[in-house]
């Protein structure tokens, strides 16, 4: 909304001494109780002597002031039509404002709780307003999949058609090809796939799917000497390779067939249903074609786009797939348990460059039609299909490597390529630090970050292609100032965390998502003090930053727990919140300052080296840390500490106590806690109202006695 200048009141002045209304200052309220109207525009002209009517009498300089200003009688008729239309106008426009409001309230008034009340001198209470969690959407049940079947792999060929290199048919703009094979285990007998897949064109034709199996060791070995003494030998092998030359194992129809599929766009899933069970124990290839859309809403494949130094617009096409987008570009398990490998070979336009989640094997080889190059990658390490990842654009980069060898490349348009140069080296510094702090080497052969105009997240932590927004990862000393320096190192120092937290080892399901965002949000303020080599002092910063930004939403009824169900679709996306990041932050750098950083560091890299390549739940890394504690670390009741005893009612129950301190005489003083909430009468969402642990907490303090440190004690209610 446009400000408008309220003190500007000499066009009032000027029509009140005119006009002879009877006080200036009434008329002024009046049009300040109207700036929404559109007569308001007369604050701002004052009327000239020109404009000035001929029988309005004007006083000389020296004389003294008239009692009356004579006007005629048509500028009298006049101004009341003008007075009539404004007001008229004033009470239109008030309709119409309230009939909107009052319009969207009703609509939503189902949504609101009751505990919303007016005072009787009708002002608002301040008291939170909870929202009925009453959805007609599909539950996270619903949009599950079924574990039946397991990917092993996946082997992509996508085209895209990407615009502004070469010329595209006006069909294919803004669009894409795949084929796909998809290596599955049968951990149960079925007769249906289930695959994740929204606004994809999957083939109608039943007889454009195929099932393949592996040929027996021995059956093919027979076939193949019965081949050799039948035919001549030739140059050509008998087999199939692959794009790098290497021999695929030779496959042959299950004898399994596709003979229903459907596609459920509000389950987003496509299920095929077949003609015969899957075995047991059995694996398969399940292999289509099918076509896609360039997205323009920030999610899946989309474009993105910028202007150049010249004004051209340019274009390019980057995934963003967490949480549950990956499917719009390919079919696929779409759920963090289901890791597997992916393997990708990507067909892009002349003029532009490939990147993905693993090295290239082969760049910017020719195809049959010469507007086409073609880039494949070799295999990715298991992960989850929500860390998948490519680019297709004219970035440039530059290029570093670790003191152990991985290759660190910073992507960003021409013009931004000289503001790379610190995002550069902080990633190779931090890369460094997190394999010292986690005694584990990162496991990939390449690092690749690249910054984009437009980009939903701040950053994205896809494994070895990590995706920013362009403020969080360019930085230049002319321009920017220390804040934004900082800021660039802090996000940095979070996506590289994830790499071993998150990507290495991963969540089974979103309701663990505050362990994959806490524990990188503690890590990124060490991580930025040894980019910085402490200049920053983020240890001290963790305080005024996390903790107080977890202190503020965490206060409130409307808060959530760390650790809580995803029973609604939308549950998932609304988990990614300051308890998710600075919550679980916190509480994870309390049970480090309970452990000390020594124990807590040895635990975490016990969990990694347990569950890397696979993934996990909290009370898994619980058990780890609690596996590392100290002899003589004790719990409140003189147990040797358990971590998952202790972190349920901080991670199960929302809010947090704060601690009161009464002097019971001269050398005593006794502490009692209570939850803090900024509004005591606001009340919770009915399943969180009633806590198992009543909202009592054991609170480990630290305090000292006339300077003197003393060992930590429990406060236990």
């Amino acid at each position: 909304m446009e400000e408008i200048d309220l003190s500007d009141r000499r066009g009032l002045i000027a029509m009140a001494e005119l006009y002879n209304i009877a006080s200036t200052e009434s008329l002024a309220q009046q049009n300040g109780n109207s700036n929404n109207n559109p007569a308001s525009h007369l604050r701002h002209r004052a009327m000239s002597p020109s404009q000035s009517d001929a029988s309005v009498r004007v006083r000389k300089p020296g004389e003294t002031k008239s009692s009356r200003v004579i006007c005629s009688l048509n500028n009298l008729l006049v101004l009341l039509f003008v007075f009539v239309v404004i007001l008229l106008a004033a009470v239109l426009f008030t309709f119409l404002i309230s009939k909107y409001h009052f319009g969207h309230a009703a609509e939503n008034a189902q949504l609101k709780n009751n505990n919303q009340s007016i005072s009787s001198d009708g002002s608002q209470d301040n008291s939170e307003e909870i929202i009925s969690e009453t959805s007609h959407g599909p539950t996270a049940a619903e949009l599950r999949l079924s574990k039946s079947l397991i990917p092993l792999w996946y082997n992509l060929t996508i085209k895209i058609y990407v615009p502004g290199f070469v010329e595209i048919p006006k069909e294919k703009n803004l669009s894409f090809d795949g084929a796909l094979t998809i290596k599955i285990r049968v951990d149960e007998p079925t007769n249906k796939i289930e695959l994740n897949s929204i606004k994809l064109g999957l083939p109608s034709g039943l007889s454009d799917y195929a099932i393949l199996e592996d040929i027996p060791v021995a059956r093919h070995r027979r076939q193949t000497d019965d081949a050799n003494r039948t035919k001549p030998k030739t140059k050509n092998s008998s087999e199939a390779i692959n794009d790098s030359g290497e021999k695929l194992p030779p496959r042959e129809p299950s004898g399994v067939k596709v003979v229903k599929m459907t596609q459920n766009e509000t389950l987003e899933k496509a299920i095929f249903e077949l003609s015969d069970t899957l075995k047991k124990g059995q694996e398969y290839y399940f292999q289509f074609v099918y076509t896609g859309t360039i997205d323009s809403k920030l999610a899946g494949l989309y474009l993105t786009h910028y202007a150049d130094k010249n004004g051209a617009q340019r274009y390019a096409a980057v995934t963003q797939m967490e949480p549950t987008d990956a499917r719009r570009m390919v079919p696929c398990f779409d759920e963090p348990e289901f890791k597997a490998v992916w393997r990708l070979k990507i067909i892009h336009p002349v003029g532009s460059s490939a990147v993905s989640n693993a090295k290239e094997i082969l760049e910017n080889e020719e195809t049959e039609h010469p507007d086409w190059i073609y880039t494949t990658f070799e295999e990715s390490l298991p992960m989850s299909s929500y860390l998948l990842a490519l680019c297709v654009s004219d970035f440039e980069f530059v290029e570093g490597n670790t003191k152990r060898g991985t290759r660190f490349r910073i992507w960003s348009r021409k013009e931004a390529i000289n503001e790379t140069v610190y995002a550069l080296e902080a990633g190779k510094k931090v890369l460094e630090f997190y394999e010292d702090y986690y005694n584990i080497t990162f496991p990939l052969s390449k690092q690749d970050m690249m910054a984009f105009p437009d980009f939903s997240a701040g950053a994205m932590e896809n494994w070895g292609l990590i995706t920013y927004r362009e403020k969080y990862l360019l930085y230049n000393p002319k321009v920017y100032t220390p804040l934004q320096k900082q800021s660039v190192a802090v996000v940095v120092a979070h996506e590289l965390a994830h790499q071993w937290f998150g990507n290495l080892v991963t969540m089974k399901w979103w309701n663990d998502l505050w362990l994959n965002e806490g524990f990188a949000t503690l890590m990124e303020y060490k991580g930025t003090d040894a980019i910085s080599d402490g200049a920053f002092r983020m240890d001290e910063y963790f305080v005024y930053d996390a903790q107080d930004e977890a202190f503020g939403r965490d206060a409130r009824a409307s808060s959530h727990p760390l650790a809580f169900p995803i029973e609604k679709a939308e549950d998932v996306t609304e988990a990614f919140d300051t308890i998710t990041y600075d919550k679980g932050g916190s509480v994870l750098r309390m049970i480090r300052a309970i452990m000390g950083e020594k124990y807590f560091q040895k635990g975490l890299t016990t969990y990694l080296n347990k569950y890397r390549y696979s993934n996990a739940e909290h009370t898994d890394l619980w058990n780890t840390l609690s596996e590392a504690v100290p002899e003589g670390l004790n719990d409140w009741n003189g147990n040797k500490f358990n971590v998952d005893e202790f972190a349920k009612p901080w991670t199960e129950q929302m809010g947090y106590p704060v601690v009161n301190v009464r002097r019971v005489d001269k050398n005593r003083i006794e502490l009692s806690q209570k939850r803090f909430k900024i509004d005591e009468d606001a009340k919770e969402p009915p399943k969180y109202r009633n806590a198992k642990w009543w909202y009592k907490w054991d609170v480990p303090l630290w305090y000292s006695v006339n300077g003197e440190e003393k060992p930590m004690k429990w406060l236990h209610e």
